[in-house]
């Protein structure tokens, strides 16, 4: 449900920009969107997309006005299940990935700007979590959440929390990729085994064969979901060394060659 519109003032989005007529103009375009009765979300995305990388630099004194705004749609955008919901995904990750490597670099003028991140980050992956439970797959987003989660895990501190909810989210769209991406069938990996042999000329076709079937896949993504004692940046890595999304991908490329 939408939050009524009087909950945030748009017009703090124009602060930041003050006295820049071209920048000024289209930030009153996105706001006379976000204010429209029937919101065109695909614009509305582009239009915080574009806000936050033309303007990350200018809202750190303005961080507690202007995130929450931007926060506000992007989540609300995720809701529709849609084109949108994707483009919003890519767009938060993208710029928290660079929020975390402009604080990691010494650059204290971000501190404002990576509190809010971190604290929409738990909301956001709650709700991706929730989004993933009930079988949506965040095609494309999926990686970003895997680079992030690279990032904390490397630099951890205080977010362990957040990246638990990381590896919590790549689990879950695992177990859907097991299921939805093209696999193997055990049924046919041995048919094709017994009428080519197995010999050290087809190895590493079975070896690819094997990676790709839905019975290995599954048996990942179980062995992952097995209660442990690791840290949170171990069971990250554990988890992150599977979820490479583009590896079914790769190995049907090389299968097909």
């Amino acid at each position: 449900m939408m939050v009524e519109l009087d909950a945030y003032d748009l017009r703090n989005l124009l602060v930041p920009i003050e006295g820049r007529a071209g920048a000024s103009a289209r930030v009153e375009s996105l706001i006379a969107e976000m204010s429209h009765p029937n919101i065109d979300w695909k614009h509305v995305v582009a239009g915080i997309r574009s806000y936050l990388f033309d303007h990350i630099h200018d809202i750190s004194s303005h961080a507690d006005t202007v995130l929450p705004i931007l926060f506000h749609y992007l989540r609300e955008a995720t809701l529709r299940k849609k084109g949108s919901t994707l483009r919003a995904g890519e767009t938060f990750f993208d710029r928290y990935l660079f929020v975390l490597a402009a604080v990691a670099e010494g650059r204290g003028e971000f501190g404002p700007v990576a509190l809010r991140f971190h604290g929409f980050a738990r909301d956001y992956l709650d709700l991706m979590k929730r989004e993933s439970a009930d079988g949506y797959y965040f095609e494309g987003v999926n990686e970003r959440v895997r680079r992030v989660g690279g990032f904390l895990a490397a630099n951890s501190g205080a977010e362990a929390d957040i990246l638990d909810s990381v590896s919590d989210l790549l689990l879950g769209q695992l177990a859907l990729h097991a299921e939805r991406s093209v696999s193997a069938g055990d049924g046919e990996v041995e048919s094709l085994r017994a009428a080519l042999g197995h010999d050290a000329g087809t190895a590493e076709l079975f070896e690819l064969l094997d990676s790709v079937s839905r019975r290995r896949k599954r048996e990942d993504v179980l062995s992952l979901a097995r209660s442990g004692t690791d840290g949170a940046a171990e069971r990250f890595a554990r988890i992150a060394d599977v979820a490479d999304f583009s590896r079914n991908t790769r190995a049907w490329e090389r299968i097909c060659t």
